[in-house]
């Protein structure tokens, strides 16, 4: 309990939302579910910048506290269904490149704003720390501890065992939370066949924070007469 008050504590000094949250929304002002045409109408002014069939990105969207980010809306059969933040690094943060590799617990330090928006939807640890693409899942389950120690070691064990990911996960009452960080953005020897060019945007990529319906609004979500 001490580590998750630690948590919602330092994760989010200041507010993701680069619009005011009211309750009866899930993520900024949409809901769960609602169809492409009225989640384009709940960012307007904003414009997107990309438009599929299944998504809508809208790029370099302003948070509240300065960072900018690519938001990500997904959907599926016409129903919104992911909303993701890539957010670049923190204003006057060292910037990331190939050549200048932030270290995670860094990357976390600047991600502390995210909880903080959170805190009053009664954000809780999920599974904790855990990785994706390697032999390994979870540093134990449940463990949500930021302290630079835990995170560094954590960062160790990725690199041992080439993990891609490195995911600290989360839930509110209706949304599971997913904080992604690049693990590969640490070895660019490694995985320069993805980006050979050296690309800095992608190095300056510190946080994917990715927000889904949970298990229960996901079934309601699913419900029909026939």
């Amino acid at each position: 309990m001490k580590n998750l008050i630690i948590l919602i504590y330092l994760l989010f000094g200041i507010s993701v939302y680069s619009q005011s949250v009211s309750p009866q929304y899930d993520i900024r002002k949409a809901n769960w579910g609602m169809p492409i045409t009225e989640v384009m109408s709940s960012e307007y002014p904003l414009t997107p910048t990309l438009i599929k069939d299944n998504s809508i990105e809208y790029d370099n969207v302003e948070l509240s506290n300065g960072l900018k980010a690519l938001l990500y809306f997904g959907f599926k059969n016409k129903r919104l269904e992911v909303v993701s933040y890539t957010i670049q690094g923190y204003p006057g943060s060292p910037k990331g490149t190939c050549k200048n590799i932030i270290p995670l617990c860094e990357k976390v330090n600047d991600s502390k704003f995210i909880i903080e928006a959170l805190q009053e939807r009664g954000l809780k640890c999920r599974m904790g720390w855990y990785f994706e693409n390697c032999a390994i899942g979870s540093f134990p389950l449940g463990n949500c501890s930021l302290e630079c120690e835990t995170v560094e070691k954590i960062e160790r064990i990725a690199s041992s065992n080439g993990c891609s990911h490195i995911i600290l996960s989360l839930e509110t009452a209706r949304n599971d939370v997913q904080l992604h960080f690049w693990q590969y953005q640490n070895q660019p020897e490694t995985y320069k066949f993805l980006y050979p060019d050296c690309n800095d945007r992608f190095y300056n990529e510190f946080c994917i924070v990715q927000f889904h319906p949970n298990s229960k609004v996901k079934k309601q979500m699913d419900k029909g007469d026939f």
